[in-house]
């Protein structure tokens, strides 16, 4: 895990292998509307092909992962907004996105910021399936992730999960 910890855990994930969960019987996620805010632990793997790898997607619509390395923000079938950060591979790192529908993406690394502007909409939800670890079944992370999160907010970097060994309360 990123903090080391005895007793703490994280995920290790290979090219089809994620997680997802089914968001349809009470949705809390109302894409385009509101500020949103993924975050997470990634440790990705050197010897995976550079290519799209999903962190955490939403409903066919929207996601963080990596793209040839590089960490992108996706409006599905829109636009890739990319950072400008490559996070090394084979070692821990904290990554976030802040989505301001109508303003643009703040990426973090490591706690360092990055703002790119993007006033497009994001498309409708075309599911309910919110996957940890890839996007859209598919596209999966190789490597392992650790408190992963989504906030129905804009998160300040204080307010982000980046202390490896002192993770913030849920």
């Amino acid at each position: 895990s990123p903090s080391g910890l005895t007793g703490d855990f994280a995920v290790a994930l290979s090219s089809s292998a994620f997680l997802v969960v089914d968001d349809a019987t009470s949705p809390i996620l109302a894409p385009g509307t509101t500020p949103l805010t993924f975050e997470g632990w990634i440790k990705h793997s050197s010897a995976a092909p550079l290519a799209n790898q999903g962190i955490i997607a939403y409903g066919g619509s929207y996601k963080l992962g990596l793209a040839s390395g590089q960490l992108v923000f996706t409006l599905f079938g829109v636009v890739d907004v990319f950072s400008g950060y490559f996070p090394p591979a084979d070692e821990w790192h904290h990554v976030a996105a802040v989505w301001e529908p109508g303003v643009g993406v703040t990426f973090y690394l490591d706690g360092a910021a990055a703002f790119i502007e993007e006033t497009r909409a994001a498309r409708p939800v075309s599911n309910n399936l919110l996957n940890l670890g890839a996007e859209r079944l598919g596209n999966a992370l190789e490597g392992s992730i650790d408190r992963l999160r989504v906030h129905g907010a804009a998160l300040t970097v204080e307010e982000l999960d980046i202390a490896a060994a002192e993770p913030k309360a849920v």
